[in-house]
């Protein structure tokens, strides 16, 4: 296990990634998002929309060897999403910069 790990299950980044740790001493980026689906049904090897729709939780997981590799993934995705302007951008900044200096000091990772 990661030695990031032994005084805590999981490390909050916002609140659709987290890293874990894997049964090695990688560790795993986790992507959850709440979505909304149109409900399909099969009858007769057909498939049926309903017209209604269904929550559910979308999971990706990614894979990395260290906490550093994982956390440059996470800052990349969050800078490329839409700015709407450059204050939004720098804001987004400057909330990445203030995660690095928490974990840097935290984890001793990077």
């Amino acid at each position: 296990m990661n030695k990031a790990f032994t005084k805590r299950k999981e490390i909050v980044l916002d609140e659709n990634y987290k890293i874990v740790p894997d049964s090695d001493s990688g560790v795993i980026l986790v992507f959850n998002e709440n979505r909304i689906k149109e409900k399909i049904i099969k009858e007769g090897g057909k498939e049926i929309n309903t017209g209604l729709f269904e929550n559910y939780i979308f999971t990706e997981k990614l894979y990395y060897p260290r906490i550093a590799q994982a956390f440059r993934y996470y800052a990349s995705k969050v800078m490329n999403t839409d700015n709407n302007n450059i204050l939004d951008f720098v804001s987004k900044s400057e909330a990445v910069y203030d995660l690095i200096d928490k974990i840097d000091k935290e984890f001793k990772q990077f």
